[in-house]
């Protein structure tokens, strides 16, 4: 399968780049800084460019067969970034006719804000993030799109374990976890899987 992951230098983009390559899928990696792409391979090609700039998106997402996004706020970037960079994607889908979508959300958003001691902590300390998140989710809701959104809990550097949980209502710790590894196993496999196509699971260890 062709795909393109945005966010692909990020710390999750990494493992879905990585784990796409060893699933032998072709890879168009969306970056900002070629420079922060650790990875080369024979499927893997490099496309520098803003998603904030829909003619860069509409090039990158031309003749794919899914979309993929890991986007989250870093330093230099604009606290709205996941719901304006995913307006421009799914303007782009819409108009090439790639129907699958799969993003990286978080935890605490949406109709899990109120969830336990873990979401009301989110809000306290990255609040603007968390609604950066509700408005991308939201935009992505309303696409008509085949699209799937990973709710993970707090993300570690763990390895890929395979034995995360992923549901609409799970039961979590105190301080749940799981690795970033694991959350981009879970992305790539809803590339051809239907179970949570339109839903917005948890994942969590």
């Amino acid at each position: 399968m062709k795909i393109v992951i945005f966010g692909a230098s990020g710390r999750t983009g990494r493992h879905l780049v990585r784990q796409a390559l060893d699933r032998g899928h072709a890879v168009t990696a969306f970056v900002r800084n070629p420079a922060k792409m650790d990875v080369s391979h024979e499927n893997l090609s490099i496309f520098k460019g803003n998603v904030l700039h829909l003619g860069e998106v509409d090039a990158a997402v031309k003749e794919q067969d899914a979309v993929l996004s890991a986007l989250g706020f870093t330093k230099g970037t604009p606290k709205t970034i996941c719901a304006d960079g995913l307006r421009n994607i799914i303007a782009a889908m819409k108009k090439h006719g790639v129907k699958r979508l799969i993003v990286e959300s978080a935890y605490g958003a949406g109709n899990t804000r109120n969830k336990g001691f873990y979401a009301r902590v989110l809000w306290l300390i990255i609040k603007d993030r968390i609604l950066d998140k509700e408005e991308m989710e939201r935009e992505i809701e309303g696409s008509g799109l085949e699209w799937v959104i990973a709710r993970p809990v707090a993300l570690t550097e763990g390895e890929k374990t395979g034995s995360y949980r992923a549901g609409l209502d799970l039961k979590l710790g105190f301080f749940p976890r799981v690795s970033r590894a694991d959350v981009a196993d879970f992305m790539l496999s809803q590339l051809d899987d239907d179970k949570f196509v339109r839903e917005m699971p948890t994942v969590s260890s």
